[in-house]
């Protein structure tokens, strides 16, 4: 038997059949290789909000995801040089981790910046990009998941 230790080969007939069954069954499993996830043309706006004891830190945000523009990551809305760069950091560290193919593939528009004078921070702002980035990311896993349904139900 190939496969199969000289340990198994000497198990009762009942057993060896039943471990056979199993490396069959795992041998002609199909795996799939993962399919790139991309924001697609979606526009998505995003509150980041968090209690500091008596005040709070806060940032907003509003990307676009293109593909029919010029790569990158754009301002279309003045900002603060400080919540700029940090801003910016949160958007690649959140592409790093959830789309990892598409900086070289797309744009990103910031359209929209929530800025508190009290409350806003470059940690705000890290952290605001890097949830609108995750809300992008569970969208596209939503839509993926809907048209992978839809594929299956089709004959």
């Amino acid at each position: 038997m190939i496969g199969l230790s000289e340990a198994d080969a000497s198990e009762p007939e009942g057993r060896r059949s039943r471990r056979d069954s199993r490396i069959d069954r795992y041998s002609k499993a199909e795996f799939l290789m993962p399919v790139p996830i991309s924001p697609g043309e979606d526009e998505v706006h995003g509150r980041f909000r968090k209690p500091l004891g008596s005040r709070f830190m806060a940032a907003g945000l509003r990307l676009q995801f293109h593909y029919n523009q010029v790569p990158g990551i754009r301002f279309k809305v003045a900002m603060r040089k400080e919540y700029r760069e940090a801003t910016l950091k949160g958007i690649q560290d959140g592409m790093n981790a959830r789309f990892p193919s598409f900086p070289r593939t797309g744009s990103i528009c910031i359209t929209e910046v929530v800025e508190d004078p009290v409350a806003s921070s470059e940690t705000a702002f890290s952290l605001a990009a890097r949830c609108v980035i995750d809300q992008a990311y569970s969208l596209s896993q939503v839509a993926r998941e809907q048209n992978l349904s839809l594929d299956t139900d089709s004959p």
